[in-house]
């Protein structure tokens, strides 16, 4: 039975991050969820199990935008993972603490809980770590040290490939590279990562100076029902600032406004499920 609740709150969680429609119920649902999992391993005298509610319980709070809950919970559970040697819900758990400190725009933090991550595993075993310490390096403005370090650690597992590849194109036009930007947009349309594809494209080709290119690509942003929250967010944020170049002030100011409401949704959802916001959440494009 406890297995089966910490089971359907995990679920309830996944939801509640991936859309907006009756999310406050299935937080609450996984909040309790969650708690009776806990209550019932411990009457049980299991500790290891407990690991998964109390990840989950701190997915709930930041999804909440309660961070000192989010962290209080994070903290427990990177804390129990310590002492029944459990490297994957330790690493789980500094993972949800990093991106805390990442909605805070805490970046001293991250550094600090990359440093406790590198305790555990290697950037080169574990994907989510190399991505966290390149962008770190994007964020302090230094793009050659971040592509040297992206080089060293492209993931093994396939589903991380389409994020590897798009903080390559991103650093790449960090560095004027736009030819091997633009390389790295092809890899992600190869990986059917349509969204992450334009969106890098329309960016390039705003670097470019080319922003007619841009119009075109994105086509109407909003349009694209298909896309994440942030996606279409820094679709109209890119849309907007080709209008602004091409003169046409009124539409860049509507589109640049839609763009703020839009990222003021998926700040508000606090989502961090998918390589669709890739862009925007980790990049900050």
């Amino acid at each position: 039975a406890a297995q089966a609740f910490a089971f359907a709150a995990r679920l309830e969680v996944d939801l509640a991050e991936s859309q907006g429609v009756g999310r406050a119920e299935l937080l609450s649902g996984a909040s309790v969820h969650t708690r009776i999992a806990i209550e019932l391993f411990e009457r049980a005298g299991q500790r290891t199990p407990q690991l998964e509610p109390l990840w989950v319980s701190g997915r709930i709070e930041r999804a909440r935008g309660d961070w000192r809950d989010a962290e209080l919970a994070f903290e427990r559970c990177a804390d129990l993972a310590r002492r029944v040697l459990s490297v994957e819900y330790e690493l789980h758990a500094l993972m949800g603490l990093i991106g805390l400190a990442r909605d805070r725009g805490d970046i001293h933090a991250v550094d600090r809980l990359l440093g406790r991550a590198a305790l555990v595993t290697t950037p080169e075993a574990f994907w989510p770590l190399a991505r966290e310490h390149a962008v770190l390096l994007l964020h302090t403005d230094r793009a050659p040290e971040a592509l040297e370090f992206l080089e060293r650690c492209r993931p093994q597992q396939g589903h991380w490939l389409a994020e590897w590849h798009a903080l390559r194109g991103s650093t790449h036009q960090r560095l004027g590279d736009l030819v091997s930007a633009r390389a790295a947009v092809a890899a992600l349309e190869d990986l059917a990562q349509g969204e992450l594809a334009t969106l890098l494209r329309a960016s390039i080709d705003l670097a470019s100076g080319d922003p007619r290119a841009v119009i075109d690509a994105l086509g109407v942003p909003l349009a694209q029902g298909s896309y994440s929250i942030l996606g279409n967010a820094q679709g109209a944020s890119l849309f907007g600032e080709a209008c602004l170049e091409l003169g046409e002030y009124d539409a860049a100011s509507l589109w640049l406004e839609e763009a703020l409401a839009r990222a003021g949704g998926w700040a508000a959802l606090q989502a961090d499920p998918a390589p669709g916001s890739v862009f925007g959440e980790w990049i900050g494009l």
